[in-house]
């Protein structure tokens, strides 16, 4: 289980995030990408993952772990249920949605 304020305080120590407001939830940006989003009521985050990273994550426990229903799931949008979730988990999940946005070009 990761609670509300554990899962803020994950992205949060993440360089460059900013938390704001996305419609009713609250998203969680680098580089003004969003990289997940969090339901306060629901206590449901969404993780911006690739479809073959939704598809490891999701054999964990697809009752936990499963596709944003739609076109976004279909493009690797992933909810994760924080009361049942395993912290480790989440926290894999979230470094490979943010390592995806927040690559640092490097000069030449």
């Amino acid at each position: 289980m990761v609670s509300i304020i554990s899962f803020k305080k994950m992205c949060m120590s993440l360089e460059g995030t900013e938390e704001l407001p996305h419609f009713h939830l609250t998203s969680f940006r680098v580089k003004s990408k969003i990289y997940a989003t969090l339901d306060e009521n629901l206590a449901l985050v969404r993780i911006m993952l690739r479809p073959e990273e939704q598809d490891s994550y999701c054999q964990f426990d697809s009752a936990i772990v499963y596709p944003v229903p739609g076109r976004w799931g279909l493009r690797g949008a992933t909810c994760f249920e924080l009361e049942k979730v395993r912290k480790e988990t989440l926290e894999s999940a979230l470094m490979l949605a943010y390592a995806k946005l927040a690559v640092i070009k490097r000069k030449k």
